[in-house]
């Protein structure tokens, strides 16, 4: 079965979201060719083809949401990869793993980004705010007895 695991990033900043991509993402690929700027707008003002672009665009203008995915293009771990920018300024980034193996990806998440703020769930969808994260956060720490 494949668990999700979301991490927390309070760097909202190109570099750490293109090293977590070629980190992480190594054999995946983009799950849109193009994305609508601003996300979900019933009248986009912009539509990029590149998602790099895209991503700069959301570094830069911190409230912007959206929510990115790319899949592995084989059948390893992980199988696939998303980020996660908020309207609150902040950014999340998640992993889909096999559950046997979540532990490692937790470390090894948790490691690559320096943060202690870091958990798995079963098909949630991502968090959107960072108080929803924290709140996710804190009852996967009670569930789980840390």
């Amino acid at each position: 079965m494949s668990v999700d695991i979301y991490a927390f990033c309070n760097r909202r900043e190109f570099d750490i979201v293109n090293d977590f991509l070629r980190h992480f993402a190594v054999s995946h690929s983009e799950n849109q060719s193009e994305y609508e700027y601003p996300w979900l707008a019933e009248n986009p003002s912009q539509i990029f083809t590149n998602v790099f672009e895209l991503m700069k665009e959301l570094c830069k203008c911190k409230i912007q949401p959206y929510t990115i995915y790319w899949t592995n293009d084989r059948e390893v771990e992980p199988y696939c990869v998303w980020i996660v920018f908020t309207q609150d300024e902040n950014i999340f980034f998640g992993l889909g793993v096999n559950e046997n193996n979540v532990q490692y990806w937790l470390n090894r998440i948790k490691r690559f980004l320096g943060t202690d703020y870091a958990y798995w769930s079963l098909e949630d969808p991502p968090p959107l705010i960072k108080e929803e994260f924290f709140s996710r956060f804190h009852s996967f720490k009670l569930s789980e007895g840390i």
